[in-house]
């Protein structure tokens, strides 16, 4: 076997099933807390925006291919469908916005209570220094902090 498939199946993550596959899933989205917020960002080392944080916990969890990056409004349609509305706890996803064809944010539930999300930037936070300069980055935020929670929709994970 060649060492970097060694490699690569131990960092396979499998998809949750039971709540001890939840609860990876909430420490892996606590790996990023602190990472710089950076509009259009889906990296771990650069930094993501709200959409980016969650498509890179949803290819954790097969549930987005690798090459996969939606918008909030993309993620809301796709787990919209097989999803289970009003499910707060952890591994839910919390939608903002003013409607359906209108969502602007998502961050990804740790409890029924709190989340996790990429904020404190909008569309010119470009950089480490615009973050900084606005205090943009993953953070840990009760779920109704903001006042456009639109859903909370439980994925339907595989």
């Amino acid at each position: 076997m060649h060492l970097l498939e060694g490699f690569l199946k131990k960092r396979k993550s499998p998809a949750i099933k039971t709540m001890t596959d939840i609860d990876g899933l909430v420490a892996y989205a606590r790996r990023f807390v602190g990472i710089p917020y950076i509009f259009g960002g889906n990296n771990p080392i650069r930094g993501f925006d709200c959409s980016g944080l969650v498509c890179e916990l949803m290819k954790r969890q097969g549930i987005l291919k690798w090459n996969e990056d939606l918008s909030s409004q993309m993620l809301f349609d796709r787990v919209k469908i097989e999803g289970n509305y009003d499910v707060s706890r952890a591994g839910s996803l919390a939608f903002y916005g003013k409607g359906p064809e209108k969502i602007v944010h998502v961050g990804i539930l740790v409890d029924s209570e709190t989340m996790i999300e990429a904020g404190g930037g909008d569309r010119s936070t470009l950089s480490v220094t615009d973050a900084e300069e606005r205090n943009a980055f993953v953070r840990e935020r009760p779920v109704n902090y903001r006042r456009d929670l639109f859903a909370v929709i439980m994925p339907k994970y595989k």
